[in-house]
């Protein structure tokens, strides 16, 4: 069965949605954003050191986990 997991641009259109339908400012967005890219990075950084240290798959357990959690979330917010 082929997984479709979200990009970093779709999270980001989920993470943005939420930010403003909390009402937040251009401002509160935009640090929103940087803080958004800093987690995203250091996923990343997570990611590279865990394929390093032959942990795989424990790494892609991890990504189904949370594309489930994300899926959920998407499903609450849009519907």
């Amino acid at each position: 069965m082929l997984m479709v997991y979200p990009t970093a641009r779709k999270l980001w259109r989920i993470y943005r949605a939420f930010a403003v339908a909390d009402g937040a400012s251009k401002r509160d967005v935009g640090v929103a954003r940087a803080a958004f890219e800093a987690g995203m990075l250091a996923t990343v950084k997570l990611f590279s050191v865990m394929i390093e240290n032959g942990e795989e798959q424990e790494m892609v357990a991890g990504i189904r986990r949370t594309g489930r959690d994300l899926r959920e979330l998407e499903g609450k917010l849009w519907h």
